[in-house]
């Protein structure tokens, strides 16, 4: 039904039909050209080029303003592309940056469609300085720059422009073995001063679809089988220094060296096997820390590399696979005086540190024309850190080692459109005789989103779980998990149409309940589902509109290995927009957009509306602006507490303003702010970006922030006497910058640093309680005053993060790291009822080399 209703608004919206697709042929070479970036090699003489370029922006159908010309040769190793950017007009802007890193520059990209699906492509892209990047393009529409491969380019500046040339090795590419190719081709030119945009094969702004519109590349011939087997074994040293938890313990200090490596085995020309064998990430940038406010999980970008390649097959639109669960650095412990041998002062010492990824592996390509597969499997080793009990210290598991799986299968329908499967499972090999024992008489209240304790056992022996949980001795403290789903999607022939959607479930298997922060208890066995639709027109001159519908079971949780920030939930979101791409007035493009968010939980209980007004605007000088209001009218948090009990939160008024200035120049700014005129309190965020372009090679940004809320009632803590819920108004600020500094010395040879302070606190004032009992509603006018002891639940935390990393590819794909960082983790959170500003910090001095054989 959904297919037949997309096909008669694409009829009836036919008008902006695609035209013929352009064609450039390659030619064989039998001398390859040097690689230098000059194209006034004999081989290149002998190649015809094209410069039929269109501008895309700013002035769209109108001819470049300079000329391009492009060709393409090959042999039997490499593809080889010439882009000649002529420019007699403006100055050229050259600017250096490490790899992977895209800068404010011209540049010119080769786009490749090698898999013969029409959605996706091999993206390559070279800056006037000569720095790379490049990413995978997938779904026609989607990318994902951290795709990663070794290729080359050269360039130089001369009087009458700048030159391109590429080697890009046909072993890096996923095509079929046929007599004769036809790729997917893509050429675009960017010229900074003067924000143009130039293709060879135009696509229109207004138009849905990327891939799919691309040129052909025509002319190949008798291609090489590609090589099967890469490798890239590393060394390292690693000096540590750990602080202690509190001042009474000693730090440590440990030196270590290890050795791994980096396997890729091309099964077949379209199918590729990943393997590591216990690698490092140390020199993987720190991840940022927020103050979070909300009761939900703060997602966290993906950033070590091996996880990153081939993720896009597992892109869903509910994230069935989160690699960041993989090696993920758990809480500490808990450790109240619950062991019957242990004293009062039970502490962990030390910082927690992230699980060791022992060995993973991928198989990730197409099984033919119609057929890809993806496949992901991870160890990771079991997690311990130091307890300290009055000079002795044990050590307690936090995690236990863990097999993660992930198998995706999709089928191609037509050329834009699939259906697909994908199955997780998370195992773990747990020693249950490992945990400490608990006091039956003496266990403390619940811990929020985890079970009660099992107080009637009476003098069964129980355990202390590391999350908290009390478990019978010999138990297990972790579970298993299976999540399974189908999903699909399809895109109209004109690109502007799109739907997808996913219908998935999850069941948990072994160890304790888990209680989720709704109340919702999950057991071993249950079963929970989710299912999304969506459908949207997503091209077309001026109307865009789209709707979505989604639900999922109070049962449902897929974050053993996936990622959700709640389930229990029907939801419905959709939206109106209207666009001008064309200048008018001192714009060079515009949008104004409505949006309405409607969501209840399962028991039809509103938790939360949403109704904006958007507006977005580039001006004809560069810079943008955008600006929302919102209407959330009141709702209630039932994951506010942690046991069900669902507080009244009050209606609001949100605005939203982002300004940013001229990309081009040698500094650039940006501006967000976050007002919300709570109707019962205030809260204000802010966020500045300043770029300083020191030098062509040297660039400084800094990125202060704030955050202050008031006002609110939020809730602290349980009374310790009568377990009462206690809620008092929130204050509670934030103040953090962060610092970054490259200075590129050449394309391979670059130096970063990063650093960030970070300071929170937090103080409920004006405490109350509700006259209703815990588990329902709570509205705002049933709190009271409340009288007992303050429940202590303030809290004062500060971090400060570095990261400094020297990165020398001292021959192509191999790479020399010298680092040093220092990272404290202070796991800021509402309700945790610490107080203490002082975190232990671990300090990282290490030498990475890897080497390419390929």
């Amino acid at each position: 039904m959904y297919f037949a209703l997309a096909s008669a608004l694409v009829f009836a919206d036919s008008i902006d039909a695609r035209a013929a697709a352009p064609n450039l042929g390659a030619v064989r070479v039998t001398e390859a050209p040097v690689l230098d970036g000059r194209l006034d090699d004999d081989a290149w003489r002998a190649v015809p080029g094209t410069d039929a370029f269109t501008q895309k922006f700013p002035n769209e159908r109108s001819p470049p303003r300079e000329r391009t010309i492009v060709r393409v040769a090959y042999d039997d190793t490499a593809l080889y592309v010439a882009v000649d950017c002529q420019q007699r007009d403006g100055r050229i802007t050259a600017r250096l940056a490490r790899r992977d890193v895209q800068v404010e520059a011209d540049w010119v990209s080769v786009a490749l469609g090698t898999a013969g699906d029409g959605v996706t492509a091999f993206e390559f892209t070279v800056n006037a300085a000569g720095v790379q990047t490049d990413m995978l393009r997938y779904r026609d529409t989607e990318t994902s720059l951290e795709w990663d491969e070794n290729w080359e380019a050269r360039t130089t500046i001369s009087a009458r422009g700048w030159q391109a040339e590429y080697r890009i090795p046909f072993k890096i590419l996923r095509y079929a073995i046929l007599p004769t190719q036809t790729w997917r081709f893509q050429v675009r030119r960017y010229t900074s001063e003067r924000q143009e945009t130039d293709e060879w094969a135009f696509i229109p702004r207004s138009g849905g679809g990327e891939v799919s519109r691309y040129g052909l590349l025509s002319g190949l011939r008798d291609l090489p089988r590609p090589s099967q087997i890469e490798a890239r074994p590393f060394v390292l040293g690693r000096l540590v220094r750990q602080d202690a938890a509190v001042e009474s313990d000693p730090s440590e200090t440990t030196l270590s060296a290890s050795a791994g490596a980096d396997v890729k085995w091309h099964v077949t020309p379209r199918l590729t096997l990943d393997a590591t064998i216990h690698p490092d990430f140390a020199q993987v940038e720190a991840d940022q820390l927020t103050l979070n406010l909300t009761n939900y999980e703060v997602y966290y970008p993906e950033k070590r590399p091996f996880f990153l390649e081939g993720l896009d097959i597992f892109s869903l639109p509910y994230q069935l696979v989160y690699t960041r669960r993989i090696g993920h650095n758990p809480l500490s412990p808990f450790t109240p005086n619950l062991r019957t041998e242990a004293p009062f002062n039970e502490h962990v010492a030390g910082a927690t540190t992230a699980s060791s990824l022992l060995g993973a592996g991928k198989l990730v390509g197409k099984l033919d024309d119609h057929w890809s597969v993806g496949t992901l499997t991870a160890l990771t080793g079991a997690n311990h850190v130091d307890v300290a009990s009055n000079g002795t210290r044990t050590r307690r598991l936090l995690t236990p080692t863990t097999l993660y799986n992930a198998f995706r299968l999709t089928r191609a329908m037509g050329e834009n459109a699939s259906v697909g499967a994908t199955v997780t499972l998370t195992g773990r090999a747990e020693d249950a005789g490992s945990y400490p024992l608990a006091v039956p008489s003496s266990l403390p209240a619940p811990v929020a989103g985890t079970p009660p304790p099992a107080r009637a056992l009476g003098s069964i022996a129980q355990v202390l779980c590391p999350h908290g949980a009390i478990v019978v001795q010999g138990g297990r403290c972790f579970n298993d998990a299976v999540v399974a789903g189908l999903d699909w999607r399809w895109r109209s022939a004109n690109g502007d149409y799109v739907t997808d959607g996913q219908i998935y479930g999850s069941m948990l298997q072994n160890g304790p309940p888990r209680m989720a922060l709704d109340g919702t208890l999950v057991r071993s066995g249950d079963i929970g589902a989710g299912a999304l639709f969506y459908f949207g027109k997503e091209g077309g001159t001026h109307w865009l509109w789209d709707g979505a519908l989604a639900y999922s079971s109070r049962k449902l949780d897929i974050n053993d290995m996936g990622f959700a920030q709640r389930s229990n939930q029907a939801m419905f979101d959709g939206g109106l927009e209207f666009r001008e791409l064309s200048p008018w007035g001192p714009l060079l493009e515009s949008h104004l957009r409505l949006e309405a968010y409607i969501r209840q939980n399962t028991d039809f209980l509103d938790i939360g509306r949403d109704f904006q007004l958007k507006t977005w605007g580039r001006f004809a000088n560069f810079w943008n602006a955008f600006s929302s209001i919102h209407y959330l009218p009141a709702r209630y948090d039932d994951r506010e507490v942690g046991d069900g009990t669902a507080l009244e939160r009050a209606g609001a008024i949100e605005h939203e303003f982002t300004l940013g200035t001229n990309p081009t120049k040698r500094i650039v700014g940006s501006l967000a702010t976050t007002t919300d005129f709570v109707f019962n309190g205030f809260a204000i965020s802010a966020k500045a970006n300043v770029k300083l372009r020191v030098l062509p090679q040297f660039d400084v940004e800094l990125i202060p922030n704030i955050t202050h809320t008031a006002g609110e009632p939020r809730w602290a803590a349980d009374d310790a006497a009568t377990g009462a819920h206690v809620y008092g108004r929130l204050s509670a600020s934030s103040v953090g910058a962060i610092v970054r500094a490259a200075y590129t010395f050449t394309p391979r040879l670059d130096l970063v640093s990063y650093g960030q302070f970070f300071r929170s606190s937090g103080h409920y004032g004006d405490l109350s309680m509700s006259v209703l009992p815990p588990g329902g509603k709570v509205p705002l006018s049933s709190l009271v005053p409340f009288t007992g002891p303050d429940p202590e639940a303030d809290w004062k935390e500060w971090a400060v993060n570095t990261n400094v990393v020297l990165r020398w590819e001292y021959k192509l794909g191999s790479t020399l790291y010298l680092v040093y960082s220092r990272t404290q983790s202070p796991g800021v959170a509402v309700n945790s009822g610490e107080t203490s500003g002082r975190t232990p910090a671990v300090d990282l001095f290490m030498v990475k080399l890897t080497y390419w054989l390929g």
